[in-house]
């Protein structure tokens, strides 16, 4: 069984890389064939001392990069993600993988998604955050210090300026979750997730 483990950095910088290089680790030591495949490096050094391939992009993530339109542009679509989990794929056989997702919205784009659904790969995605649903990943009016009840992509919720930083920030996340919802087809196309629960 080979399994792509699919997150946004390829080091511990929050709960999500956390749990998806544990992941990685894991299953590295129970003999699956294991890559991990993220945008932005260094890789933590327990990955490059496992027999887990990592597969790093080694581009800035959407908050640090210098061009303010690089990132705007490759945070909706990132087609040099693309092509390069494309050729990962190439490699992969479709009856025998698995691609557990973590995160791709602070450097991969759902682009990835996109080319693994394409192919017909079975996704699983793990929900770190709300950003399936909601453009601001929360939930949340960070504006008004309050739980968002507004149907995400309506026009209520277009209007609204709930983002953490400002209105534009909200314009654009929004762009990118109906990139998201209407091109990749994600959640709808997705029919496995992993959950937070009790």
């Amino acid at each position: 069984m080979d399994i792509i483990i699919v997150n946004d950095f390829g080091y511990v910088n929050g709960g999500a890389a956390n749990v998806a290089i544990s992941e990685a680790l894991e299953l590295s030591m129970r003999n699956y064939r294991v890559t991990f495949f993220c945008g932005v490096g260094p890789i933590d050094p327990r990955l490059t001392k496992s027999n887990v391939k990592t597969i790093c992009l080694n581009q800035a993530d959407i908050l640090t990069n210098p061009s303010r339109l690089h990132a705007a542009t490759t945070g909706i679509w990132n087609r040099n993600a693309r092509r390069v989990f494309s050729d990962l794929l190439d490699t992969h056989d479709i009856n025998n993988t698995i691609i557990h997702v973590h995160a791709f919205a602070k450097s991969l784009s759902s682009s990835i998604i996109y080319e693994a659904q394409k192919r017909g790969f079975k996704v699983v995605f793990h929900i770190h955050d709300y950003g399936l649903a909601c453009p601001n990943m929360g939930f949340y009016n960070y504006q008004k210090h309050q739980i968002c009840q507004l149907k995400p992509l309506s026009i209520k919720c277009l209007v609204t300026n709930c983002d953490s930083r400002k209105y534009s920030h909200k314009i654009w996340r929004s762009v990118r979750q109906y990139v998201q919802k209407y091109i990749t087809k994600f959640p709808n196309n997705t029919p496995y997730f992993i959950a937070l629960s009790p």
